[in-house]
């Protein structure tokens, strides 16, 4: 990676850890008023309730839905700028014999971008991370992409592992476990996977 990237890349991973954080403050002080950004402000009849702080309620909202685009925009650019950066991975002579193995072109699978707050936030996934290894897979491959539904079920942990640049240019394995779960956002990951 050239010096002009990573400081890009530091730039932009700087700025998303910077909104994480001020997620969780707005998303705090949402729950310190018993509310979510979707609960109801309003009693039965349609008055305001009396027993919620409404205009600090609106504010956390629009902070948190400013804070989301952000976020967003955050990991775009981070993702464009890791795919157009970085060197391409090359495969490690077990991955390839695998692949061969089980008769697939592997073609690496990619995180394009996490949204904040999502299962896969919570997990540790971030934009640019490779995929290495997905539940039952080891490798990935684009070749899994369609049936990587049949994996997903609702509190049941994936264990994966990814392969994540840092800022210096080096390359480290990072292992967890992503539980698909119901959150404020799409779906059951909050992330967005891209074939390489």
């Amino acid at each position: 990676m050239n010096a002009q990237a990573s400081s890009e890349a530091w730039h932009w991973h700087a700025k998303r850890k910077q909104i994480d954080a001020e997620l969780a403050h707005y998303h705090a002080v949402l729950q310190q008023n018993q509310a979510t950004m979707t609960s109801d402000v309003l009693d039965a009849e349609g008055f305001p309730r009396a027993d919620l702080d409404i205009p600090t309620i609106r504010y956390a909202r629009s902070q948190i839905q400013r804070l989301r685009n952000d976020r967003r925009e955050a990991d775009d650019r981070l993702a464009t700028l890791l795919v157009h950066a970085l060197p391409p991975h090359t495969q490690t002579p077990q991955a390839v014999v695998a692949a061969q193995r089980d008769g697939i072109r592997a073609r690496p699978m990619a995180v394009r971008s996490v949204a904040p707050d999502s299962p896969a936030a919570r997990a540790g996934l971030e934009a640019g991370d490779e995929l290495v290894r997905w539940g039952p897979w080891d490798p990935i491959s684009s070749e899994h992409m369609a049936a990587l539904p049949t994996t997903v079920k609702e509190g049941e942990p994936i264990p994966i592992l990814v392969r994540r640049t840092l800022v210096d240019g080096r390359t480290i394995d990072v292992a967890m476990d992503l539980t698909p779960a119901t959150w404020d956002g799409r779906g059951l990951l909050g992330c967005h996977l891209v074939a390489l």
